[in-house]
């Protein structure tokens, strides 16, 4: 618990350290007893834009509806046929022939209507269809460049001990 709190308390020492002076500061880093500072370098971060590659094409099944057309067609309702009349013969009172029998022929056209109904021009389909990606903007993200490093100075400003980690900074402290 001690260690976590001295972690705690040596990183915000750092960060303030780093931002603005304090009364206990020098100008070679905070004092941590001895003769010994704490000079805080903090991580440099650059911008990265990296660039994907473009996701993958997808595929979706499309259906595609029937199309549908009007025919018209004539429809015979009453086929054409022939119709014979015949007349009789007409006689006189006396029985002598008057007028001979005849036959007419009659010819009766055919009776037909105009019939329209729809029709499939082209069946209804699946088809595989490929959406393109609309959209493939590059990634941009900060990464680290230099680590933040912790340097243990003398009075004279010599390098004693160096540190990556805020821990072993913690460690080398509390182990005076």
């Amino acid at each position: 618990m001690k260690r976590i709190i001295n972690l705690i308390f040596l990183t915000a020492v750092a960060t303030q350290y780093s931002m603005q002076a304090t009364a206990q500061s020098t100008s070679n880093g905070v004092e941590i007893g001895k003769g010994l500072f704490l000079e805080t370098v903090p991580a440099v971060y650059i911008t990265v834009n990296e660039k994907s590659d473009p996701p993958p094409t997808s595929v979706e099944w499309v259906t595609i509806p029937a199309t549908f057309e009007t025919v018209t067609e004539t429809v015979v309702v009453q086929k054409a046929y022939s119709k014979l009349e015949v007349i009789p013969p007409i006689y006189d009172l006396d029985g002598a022939l008057n007028t001979p029998a005849r036959a007419i022929v009659q010819e009766v056209p055919a009776v037909t209507k105009q019939v329209s109904r729809r029709v499939v021009k082209t069946p209804s389909r699946v088809v595989k269809r490929s959406v393109p990606v609309m959209c493939n903007l590059p990634q941009t993200r900060r990464v680290i460049s230099e680590k933040a490093a912790y340097i243990i100075r003398n009075a004279s400003g010599e390098e004693i001990e160096r540190f990556e980690s805020p821990s072993k900074v913690a460690d080398f402290i509390n182990s005076r």
